[in-house]
Order: C-alpha cells, then structure tokens, then sequence
C-alpha cells in the first residue's frame, strides 16, 4: 500500500504544519523553533512511498579537527543509546550531525495519529538532543540530560511574557509541584521486590 507524496501533504495539513514542497516535489521543507534553537527538517518519502524519513538539514558542524570531536561523539552515543525513535548521525566527511527518524512503511500507510505522534516525538527529542549536544561543542563537556524543572523555568523565563495567561498559569503550577522524590516526599519501605 505504502504512502504517496499527495498523502504525505495531507497528513501535514491535518497536523497543522506548515511546509514548503522541495523544489523537485520530493519532500517537504518545514521549519521549528524549540527551547534550545530553531531547526529545519525534511519530510522525505523514498522507495515508491515504503520508506519515511524526517531529517534536519543546516545543523551543527563538528569537523575532523575540532578540539572537542571525542566529546561530541560521546554525546552522541550517549544521546543515541537512550532514544528509540530519533537518532543522531555524524558526517566525517563535513562534520555535519543531522537528526533523523526513519520509518518503513512498506505495505501499510501512516493514519494521521500516528503521524502527528512521530511529528511531535520528533521535534521534542530533537531540540532536547541539540541543546546537549551544543554544550558538548562548545565547552568540551557533556552536561547530561536536563532536568525538566529547570528546562520548564528557563522556558518560562524566555517565553512567558509572550505566552496566553492560562498556559502561563498552567506552566507556573506545573513549575510549583515539584517532582517525585524532592525534599518532604516519603518513600515507601521496601523490604522484599
């Protein structure tokens, strides 16, 4: 069954997503701005509509000769063993690391549930990844993965005056609850597993 160009585009459409068709009609251009950057990606259908691929495309370098090239590896091998759906790749011919999710549609299609699930999954995993990963590229030293109270202050702290009130408020209180094991929480006694 597989999946057409002109499916691909309505699957797009029903996801809200705005996009640009690749010059020669083989893909779609989008662009994403997250916490971390603003990032292009390309939604590209191959092998007569059996294989899917979302891919970034004008990401960070990291060439041969960059100072911090086993740090960023490292980053990346980190990043890539701890992620299902995306995966991050490193061009040695350029330095290029691109993000990219690959899926074989082969004799099924892709619903539009599906589609926005692998949308969404995507571009969260991706602007995660590249903020740790431009650390490990400028500073030599991988900051491991962010802790989620502190991602959602920082975002607070840039976007909030440009948020709704309601979901600045839901932000605020998502910020006050804290996380499971903080100060004040009791553990359960375990005695036997």
């Amino acid at each position: 069954m597989a999946l057409t160009f002109d499916q691909l585009k309505q699957l797009a459409d029903q996801a809200d997503l705005r996009y640009f068709i690749e010059p020669q009609g083989k893909a779609l251009l989008l662009g994403a701005r997250g916490i971390h950057g603003s990032y292009q990606i390309m939604l590209v259908l191959e092998m007569d509509g059996k294989f899917l691929q979302f891919r970034t495309i004008n990401n960070p370098y990291c060439p041969l000769g960059h100072p911090h090239l086993l740090e960023v590896l490292k980053t990346i091998g980190a990043i890539n063993y701890r992620l299902r759906l995306i995966k991050l790749g490193w061009d040695p011919n350029d330095g290029e690391i691109v993000a990219y999710a690959d899926f074989w549609v082969v004799d099924g299609t892709v619903g539009p549930g599906q589609f926005e699930h692998m949308t969404q999954n995507f571009f969260s995993a991706l602007d995660d990844s590249f903020g740790r990963l431009k650390q490990a590229l400028e500073t030599g030293k991988d900051p491991g993965e962010e802790d989620q109270a502190a991602m959602l202050k920082r975002a607070l702290g840039r976007l909030g005056g440009s948020l709704p009130p309601a979901l600045r408020e839901l932000l605020e209180k998502l910020q006050g609850e804290g996380s499971p094991g903080d100060a004040g929480d009791e553990s359960p006694d375990l005695k036997e597993i």
